[in-house]
């Protein structure tokens, strides 16, 4: 009917009336194209949140996890350096102690922690991190992915290169089947017991635990601990995106 109108009025050489058409269809289509906008913007903002309340979801269970990892690998990781530190001078006769012969044991123990978030997967499988408006976001995510997945390599590289210690050295570190142990939560435990003069005295065998002790170190400072930070740093971004505040424990 418009295309009509117009049609007629420039056949009246009526352009004025011309002009209001013209400016009519400039202006429906502006509007037009500003109520598309303010749509898909609303739209990409729904997304945006729901993305960023799951994400949040699921950095708080999984910091959960990783602190009592990470607690766990900082302090065998120290156990190994006092038990290198009691083993370092040939003519001294301190014992390992079981915890320390334990951290020995596991220093061949090198896994990957628990690091998958779910909705990172999914907007970075379906193009969609161009949802999430926030710079500051947008980077920790892609900071913690990259960090996460170097860690996956060095934690496997390092895990080619492991000695399990009680394994190679049977008359070095004796193992014996607990049934009742207090150590792990289902009460099964392989209670191991080191003869320290006897790890001074073999050169292969200190040479395999400086190894591993050295691998473990890097394991923790290289592997886990660079991930818990990122992951700390995005939890942070999140929180003052979302408006969300943690109590700390320390006050109460």
């Amino acid at each position: 009917m418009l295309l009509r109108r117009i049609t007629q009025h420039v056949k009246d050489q009526n352009w004025f009336a011309v002009l209001i058409d013209f400016l009519i269809v400039v202006v429906g289509v502006f509007v037009g194209l500003q109520v598309q906008d303010f749509a898909n913007e609303r739209q990409r903002q729904k997304t945006e949140t729901s993305y960023l309340k799951r994400l949040h979801a699921e950095v708080e269970h999984l910091s959960i996890q990783r602190a009592n990892y990470d607690a766990t690998r900082e302090d065998f990781s120290k156990k190994l350096n006092s038990a290198m530190d009691i083993l370092a001078d040939p003519t001294s006769d301190v014992l390992i102690s079981d915890d320390l012969c334990t951290a020995m044991v596991a220093s061949a123990h090198t896994t990957v922690p628990p690091a998958a978030l779910p909705t990172i997967d999914e907007m970075l499988s379906a193009g969609k991190l161009d949802q999430i408006f926030s710079e500051s976001i947008r980077t920790d995510i892609l900071n913690y992915t990259q960090q996460a997945k170097r860690a996956e390599h060095l934690v496997d590289a390092i895990s080619d290169n492991n000695v399990e210690m009680a394994r190679r050295y049977p008359e070095i570190i004796t193992l014996h089947y607990n049934k009742h142990s207090d150590t792990v939560v289902d009460g099964i435990w392989i209670d191991p017991v080191c003869h320290a003069e006897k790890m001074r005295s073999d050169k292969a065998f200190m040479n395999d635990m400086i190894n591993n002790s050295y691998m473990y170190q890097v394991y923790t400072l290289r592997a886990v601990v660079p991930v818990s930070e990122s992951l700390a740093q995005l939890h942070q971004t999140l929180d003052e995106i979302l408006q969300l505040y943690h109590h700390s424990t320390e006050n109460n």
